[in-house]
Formats: structure tokens, C-alpha cells, sequence
């Protein structure tokens, strides 16, 4: 967001963020999400990728099969129900890369997640608990210990917005990716 040599768009279902800056409402779970995500990126683009890249990166809602008591996967376990997914979130997300045709995406979500999306998107291209990534991008080294989550957890269980502050990818994560975005060349760069 701060590199003026990026153009960074966000999208999100929640208005518990709506206010946070650069963030346009859009409910993936719409038919037509996907389109006019489309749409706002390209009617909204002020600057030209300084790449020629777009890069798509997603992290639908986990509360459904995170491993926390709350979830709905845990809950049902606790009740002897059969857990089934709403995977609607995520079927618009990749109708979305499908859309954009990016040069690289990630679907960023939690170890939890892995038996409902893997058979969606294949095994996970990165795991770094607790978070888990499955795309097409070149790998990246996520230099923060496993505990970080819980170590710098400091939302309490009765704050409305713990589950998006616990949500929120890590500078160091943001960077890293970045790194190896810029720091490595493609064969049309020699070109």
C-alpha cells in the first residue's frame, strides 16, 4: 500500500472494515461479484503496473474450519453433525483470478482449511503455520515463528474485531512476497 510504485485494490465482505482505507464492499458470495470486481479495477486504475503484473491475493473467511472452538467445523464436531462447507466465498475468489488471468495468486488461509480446499486448488504451494497458501507464485520465505499469531494475539475473546484483527497478514509476510516478486527477473524481462 505505502510503494508508490504499486497500485493496491482490496475488497471485503465485512463492514466491521468498511472504513478501512483503499477497501471497497464487494460480496463475493454474488454471481456477479466477480465481474464487477473486474470492472472497478480497471475503471479505477490511476497508474500503469510498473511490472506489467497483476497479482491477486485472497484469504476468505476461516471462521467456518479453523481450528479455534468457535468454528463452525468444531461446533458441529461437538454436536456429532456432518460439517459441510460454504464454499461460496472461495468459488468466487477463483472465478475472479480466472477472470483477471493474473501472473501470480495466492488463497491465503488457515491449516484447518486444507481437507475443504485442497480438493478445490490442489495441495498448498506454501506452509508456514499457521498460515497456509495454495496458488501460483514463486515461493517466499516467511521468516516469522509458528507461534507469531498467538504470541502478538492481543485482541480479547470479547473484542467485536478479534476475528479480523487476528485476520491480518503481517507486514513481514507483505514484504517478503513483495521481495520476491521484485527481486527476481522473468525471461520477458530480458527481452
Amino acid at each position: 500500500m505505502n510503494d508508490p510504485k504499486w497500485e493496491v485494490f482490496r475488497f471485503d465482505n465485512s463492514p466491521h472494515v468498511q472504513d478501512v482505507p483503499n477497501t471497497v464492499m464487494m460480496d463475493l458470495t454474488d454471481e456477479k461479484a466477480p465481474q464487477m470486481i473486474y470492472d472497478y479495477v480497471f475503471q479505477n486504475c490511476v497508474m500503469a503496473n510498473p511490472f506489467g503484473r497483476i497479482i491477486i491475493w485472497a484469504s476468505p473467511p476461516c471462521e467456518q474450519w479453523s481450528q479455534g472452538y468457535a468454528s463452525q467445523l468444531n461446533k458441529a464436531k461437538r454436536k456429532g453433525e456432518v460439517f459441510i462447507p460454504d464454499l461460496r466465498v472461495l468459488n468466487g475468489i477463483m472465478k475472479t483470478i480466472h477472470l483477471f488471468d493474473p501472473e501470480y495468486w495466492y488463497v491465503e488461509n488457515v491449516v484447518g482449511g486444507q481437507p475443504f480446499i485442497d480438493p478445490l486448488l490442489g495441495p498448498a504451494r506454501l506452509k508456514h503455520r499457521p498460515w497456509i497458501i495454495w496458488g501460483d507464485f514463486p515461493l517466499f520465505d516467511i521468516r516469522l515463528p509458528h507461534n507469531y499469531k498467538s504470541k502478538n494475539d492481543k485482541a480479547s475473546s470479547r473484542d467485536p474485531l478479534r476475528y479480523w484483527k487476528r485476520s491480518k497478514i503481517p507486514l513481514e509476510i507483505s514484504q517478503a512476497l513483495k521481495s520476491s516478486l521484485t527481486g527476481q527477473k522473468r525471461l520477458e524481462d530480458f527481452e
